[in-house]
């Protein structure tokens, strides 16, 4: 899961030589328990440096890479959340309110982000909201590698202060062996009267023949 990383280095040997080294990192993650293994080889080359001081490759040679054995094991059923999806931890949840401060009868677009290794297995809350503010649900989408947005269109009807909930996921914590929740804030929207119209109506009135 996410991208590769790698880092650069160097360190000298016992006979005084130096070396670069180079270091990839892949963060991974499996979906079912057992026993799994990565292996394979590694080129390198034996280098000089020619007369202009560039190194130029006098041998190359295969290396076999020391296999990595990782074991997965089945999440614990004690203490697990009804609600639980399968998110694994760390796991952050934040939410905010694109306008906070509108006319009733305007819309505003509520976000709630979710930042973590495996947030495509968030699912969508329901959002409880008080009577008279609709919401409709946008498409939601992982903009970048570890982050989750979910986003709605909020119209309320009313004038007034709208509390929008907290809303909170279960994630299993790998480093306490438990399950947590992470919650985003509640948020206050306020929402002011909206502009009434007047309808004037222009011509006459024919009254109706009975």
């Amino acid at each position: 899961l996410g991208d590769r990383s790698e880092n650069k280095s160097e360190t000298t040997d016992k006979e005084g030589r130096k070396w670069q080294t180079q270091t990839w990192r892949w963060p991974v993650s499996a979906a079912q328990p057992g026993s799994f293994e990565a292996r394979g080889q590694q080129e390198w080359f034996r280098c000089r440096h020619d007369l202009f001081n560039q190194l130029v490759a006098e041998s190359s040679h295969q290396l076999a890479i020391k296999p990595g054995v990782l074991t997965v094991t089945n999440l614990p059923d004690e203490g697990r959340p009804a609600d639980f999806t399968g998110l694994i931890g760390p796991l952050e949840a934040s939410a905010v309110i694109e306008r906070p401060r509108i006319a009733a009868g305007e819309g505003t677009i509520f976000t709630l982000t979710l930042k973590g290794p495996q947030v495509g297995l968030g699912k969508r809350p329901t959002l409880t909201l008080p009577p008279g503010v609709q919401a409709y649900a946008k498409d939601d989408n992982e903009e970048k590698t570890g982050e989750r947005h979910f986003r709605w269109d909020l119209v309320p009807a009313n004038a007034g202060e709208i509390i929008l909930p907290a809303l909170s996921f279960p994630y299993f914590d790998p480093v306490s062996h438990s399950y947590q929740r992470a919650s985003s804030p509640a948020l206050t929207m306020t929402v002011l009267p909206g502009r009434s119209r007047e309808l004037i109506v222009s011509g006459e009135i024919t009254p109706k023949k009975n």
